[in-house]
């Protein structure tokens, strides 16, 4: 529509909430890549393979659910 209010209209809200989501996915892959919390320190000697376990299932998961 010509006057702008038909669908595909860019509202102050959806701006909003663009920035805000986009605001979201950077913190998000600044934390997954920079990694400032992440594991303890391991507590046994199978700590390793349970962190790489951890880390195969983070990474199926985000390669399924992206």
């Amino acid at each position: 529509m010509a006057d702008g209010s038909g669908p595909g209209r860019v509202t102050l809200s959806g701006v909003a909430l663009a920035v805000l989501i986009l605001v979201l996915i950077v913190a998000s892959l600044y934390l997954f890549i920079a990694q400032p919390f992440w594991f303890p320190t391991l507590a046994s000697e199978h700590g390793g393979r349970i962190d790489s376990l951890f880390m195969a299932v983070l990474i199926v998961s985000g390669i399924a659910f992206v």
